[in-house]
Parts: C-alpha cells; structure tokens; sequence
C-alpha cells in the first residue's frame, strides 16, 4: 500500500490517501510514519481516503488485523475521530468490519462512508 498524507494544523486535521494494494504491514507502517512527523499531535482528526485502495485480495483476518494494530497505537492515536472513505461497496463493508473489531476498545470513533463529501461533513460536526 501506497500513501500520502498532509497535516493540517489549522483544523487540527490530517488527510491521508491510500493507493495499490492494503496490507496490513503497510497499515502499521502508515501510521507510524504519520506518528513520526513532527507537525503530527495525537487526538488530530483524520480523513482517510481509501476510495481508489485495492481491498480485493483482504480477508476478514486482515481486517481484525488491522484493528488489532489500531488497538496498539490507540494511546498515541488518542481521542479523535476517523473517517474512512470506501470506493466500492464491497470495501465499504470491510471498514464496517474494522468498525466492529475496534468496539469500544479505543479511544478514537471510527466510521466508515461512500463519498468524501460525507466524511467531512461528520468531520466538521462540532
């Protein structure tokens, strides 16, 4: 998996987008990479772009995964809200799984959604 991503400081704010193909390797790696910026401060939203990522090939034991690495970085991750931005239904789904695996065993909520447009209006909710 490929990313890119740009902290906004100004909305306490970063914006990740994902490219190829997810591995759950990469995921880790995404956010410590993130982590490791030094404009980066724990408990900024994020905006996640997902929309062109290639989940065709991940299996529910990614996902689960993939939450339990979130489960790892969660106090550095901190309180903050995530939002997912799937392409296909199918991928939609997937986060809805990555949803479930987390529960309410870390500080940040996370949703998934179809369109952009949605991710942020939730985002901007007060």
């Amino acid at each position: 998996m490929n990313w890119d991503y740009v902290i906004v400081n100004a909305r306490n704010l970063i914006s990740v987008r994902g490219s190829e193909s997810f591995s759950t390797a990469s995921f880790e790696k995404m956010i410590r990479d993130i982590q490791s910026d030094e404009q980066w401060q724990p408990s900024m939203d994020c905006l996640i772009d997902f929309s062109i990522l290639d989940l065709t090939k991940t299996s529910s034991n990614d996902i689960k995964m993939a939450a339990a690495i979130h489960k790892k970085y969660d106090s550095q991750i901190g309180r903050c809200r995530i939002a997912v931005v799937f392409g296909r239904e199918a991928d939609f789904g997937l986060g809805r799984m990555y949803e479930t695996f987390l529960g309410s065993e870390v500080l940040s909520t996370v949703r998934s959604f179809r369109t952009a447009d949605e991710a942020r209006q939730w985002l901007a909710e007060e």
